[in-house]
């Protein structure tokens, strides 16, 4: 090769570079030397402060994702995404004021949604008082349960309905002999036929304090006691006149003893037995001003008082427990009335030929819930636990349920409380749901709920349940640490041990004491030793002062984040201190523990009058106060705990979303369907980082 040639094949390539350089790396620079290139740290700062304040929230660890929000905002003040988080943790913080004003922001942003405007109008329309400034009542059909179609028969002619706690009902069905337990969406769970000897002719039902199922049999002769599901069966009664046998039984009422009721149709009569069956007393003669019955139908127990109605005087009458006749109420205002339930305040439901009637025992005055129509027969109507009304229509064959005309305005409020991701992409979410009012709507079932993330159905979602179905409970104790506190010392750590012992490893417990500074001393028990030493041998400090606000606070934020049922049993030894709520408001307190779930139990050592500041946090939260020397101690509390109810699921479905190994924000919603009424909760979650 010559000279020349050599060097022009050398100097090609180095022309290249030359011409090359500029775009190979000239460039680069100059992006990385441009504003628009550089990495937003304020960004990346506010990312990493709301991912950590996402997860304090499922957490339950409230205060902690407030800090993380507004340390996000404060790098980036105007994402609505953030604002509105941390308006959901000042509403868990029972902030209320600070989570509106949060909102409220959000609304006039993009990050705004519909659900939050359902919360908003839900929160305002609860502090405005508005269930007490609403229109009356005005019930309209949402639902109707035929007896009978061509392909299926649920029931024949059904005498009484009888709603369920757990949002389901019994249907006693006369022309098919059985009673019918059905599920809040009208699904037969369970047919009671009376085993071996079967029912004849079954009229009315009752649930006892036991648990047990009493059902009347009109043309047997017989009361049936049974379980829930039908089984262990005990009959008395028979046909006669004399003392413990039955003519013709009808309706059934019990008293707040357990003694039951039942009318006597063909004995003109009321006969009163125990729970066992075994015959008290009857009534039912002329005697004094009392005329006789001429057909004793519904009856009823209100506090002592036993309100019965006859359907051929169209009246009722009162009598004691013994019954000693009292008087006479609703002259005039009924025609041949039948069943008789208790309603709220008191009030009675009275079915009678012209529909279903509100009765105020006191005023004596009454008005008509539902008309009957043409062809209806209504025998019994009752509220179920989600306050609907139900009434069962003989004629009919139909159990009709009615919902307040006021409660149909705003959607279910479905809050979307926790989401627990440390199985991704396995998910469970908790969550509430409740009326426009704030109440409980409680016995939803998997098909009452539909997941999905970003508007997108989720795959392999499970019902896991209901929490008021559990039988677990998280409670805090919280023991008063003032001189007044520790002279009970001994009576609290003897009723502690009993509940303890009550709960039989169903409760998890924690202990708090409080004093001049609330101290933790027990976090997570389920025996009654370790609080009864906590109790008796705390390291609390007595005194005159002691925090009562900042105590209860502490112990319901060791309950947040349990999956149970949540309550604090709070030992008194008397009147707060008037420093009590001087750091957080006792309606600040209040809805800290209502938005939770968490029941506020007083033990107070006292006869008489018990303040008012802890009665007002029992009625909130849905809670008690209870007299410490009651004869049959506290230990009841364990069923009452177990009983309560506040409409909390469980569900979990697999997320079909790329996480970005744990540093996306994931979406997610749930729509609750129930009557032709819809709400849906929106929510989010960062998977386990990886």
């Amino acid at each position: 090769m010559s000279r020349g040639r050599y060097l022009r094949c050398m100097m090609l390539p180095c022309l290249m570079f030359l011409f090359l350089t500029p775009f190979l790396f000239g460039q680069e620079t100059e992006q990385e030397a441009s504003p628009e290139q550089k990495i937003d740290m304020d960004a990346v700062s506010a990312d990493e402060a709301f991912m950590s304040g996402v997860r304090s929230y499922h957490n339950g660890e409230y205060a902690s994702s407030i800090l993380s929000f507004e340390r996000s905002l404060s790098f980036k003040p105007d994402r609505g995404i953030t604002r509105l988080w941390l308006g959901n943790s000042f509403y868990r913080s029972g902030l209320l004021a600070s989570a509106l004003e949060q909102w409220k922001t959000v609304m006039d942003s993009q990050a705004a949604t519909a659900s939050l405007k359902n919360l908003i109008d839900s929160i305002e329309y609860r502090r405005a008082l508005g269930p007490a400034l609403s229109p009356e009542s005005r019930f309209v059909e949402v639902d109707r349960l035929e007896g009978s179609a061509d392909e299926y028969t649920l029931f024949l002619g059904p005498t009484s309905i009888l709603p369920r706690a757990d949002g389901g009902s019994y249907v006693v069905s006369f022309a098919s002999n059985e009673v019918v337990s059905l599920s809040i969406n009208g699904m037969i769970r369970t047919r009671i036929r009376g085993g071996l000897n079967g029912l004849n002719r079954p009229f009315d039902a009752l649930v006892g304090p036991s648990g047990r199922l009493y059902i009347s049999e009109y043309q047997g002769d017989r009361i049936v006691s049974c379980t829930p599901s039908g089984t262990d069966i005990h009959r008395f009664g028979g046909k006669g006149r004399e003392d413990g046998k039955l003519l013709g039984p009808q309706y059934l009422a019990m008293d707040r003893e357990g003694y039951l009721y039942v009318s006597e149709q063909g004995n003109r009569r009321i006969s009163k037995f125990d729970t066992d069956g075994n015959f008290i007393l009857s009534f039912g003669k002329r005697a004094g001003d009392f005329p006789g019955f001429r057909e004793p139908t519904g009856i009823c127990v209100v506090d002592d008082t036993l309100f019965i109605a006859d359907g051929r005087r169209n009246i009722l009458y009162r009598f004691d427990v013994s019954g000693n006749f009292l008087g006479t109420c609703g002259e005039n205002l009924f025609s041949e009335p039948e069943g008789l339930t208790l309603a709220e305040d008191g009030k009675l439901l009275v079915a009678d030929a012209t529909g279903l009637h509100l009765f105020d025992t006191e005023r004596e005055v009454s008005k008509t819930l539902i008309a009957a129509g043409e062809g209806d027969s209504f025998i019994k109507g009752a509220f179920d636990v989600n306050g609907n009304l139900m009434i069962s229509d003989f004629s009919a064959n139909a159990v009709c349920r009615y919902a307040d005309f006021n409660q149909l305005y705003g959607s279910l409020l479905v809050d979307v409380e926790r989401i627990i991701e440390n199985r991704f992409p396995r998910i469970v979410l908790e969550l509430s749901v409740s009326r426009r009012d704030g109440k409980p709507v409680v016995g939803l079932e998997e098909t009452n709920f539909l997941v999905t993330e970003g508007r997108v159905e989720a795959s392999g979602m499970h019902y896991l349940g209901s929490v008021d179905d559990l039988d677990q409970a998280a409670v805090a104790i919280v023991a008063e640490r003032s001189d007044a506190g520790r002279n009970f010392s001994s009576a609290f750590g003897e009723a502690v041990g009993s509940l303890a012992n009550g709960a039989a490893g169903r409760f998890e417990f924690s202990f708090v004491s409080a004093g001049p500074l609330p101290v933790r001393e027990v976090s997570s028990v389920y025996g009654a030793d370790p609080l009864v030493e906590a109790l008796l041998s705390g390291s609390g400090e007595a005194g005159r002062q002691w925090q009562c606000d900042s105590a209860i606070r502490l112990a319901a934020s060791g309950l947040t984040a349990k999956n149970k049922k949540r309550a604090i049993i709070f030992l008194a030894g008397g009147p707060p201190p008037a420093s009590a709520f001087d750091r957080h408001e006792l309606a600040e307190v209040a809805r800290y523990l209502e938005v939770n779930h968490i029941g506020f139990f007083c033990v107070y050592p006292f006869d008489g009058d018990v303040p008012d500041e802890y009665r007002y946090l029992a009625e909130k939260s849905g809670g008690r106060v209870i007299h410490l020397f009651r004869p049959e101690g506290i230990a009841s509390l364990v069923d009452i705990i177990l009983q309560r109810r506040d409409g909390r699921y469980l569900i979990e479905y697999n997320s079909s979303l790329d996480d970005d190994f744990g540093r996306k924000f994931l979406p997610v919603e749930v729509q609750a369907y129930l009557h032709g009424r819809s709400g849906r909760g929106e929510s989010g979650y960062f998977a386990p980082l990886r």
